[in-house]
């Protein structure tokens, strides 16, 4: 049996500036807010943490 499961992943570059992380997390927030059954958030800032082996690690751990 399998299960569907909803995932929120989200980018925000460390070269970012400021100004665009501030707005970014503010809108994260809300977004979260307003998604209801997330099974997994996921915040990725480089390409190792939104690689598949990173995302894969995460999903077996389970919990938010």
């Amino acid at each position: 049996m399998s299960v569907d499961r909803l995932v929120l992943m989200t980018w925000c570059p460390e070269s970012s500036k400021i100004k665009q992380k501030m707005l970014y997390s503010s809108s994260y927030d809300a977004l979260k807010k307003a998604l209801v059954g997330v099974y997994k958030y996921v915040q990725a800032c480089d390409f190792e943490e939104a690689s598949q082996e990173t995302l894969e690690d995460a999903f077996r751990k389970g919990g938010k």
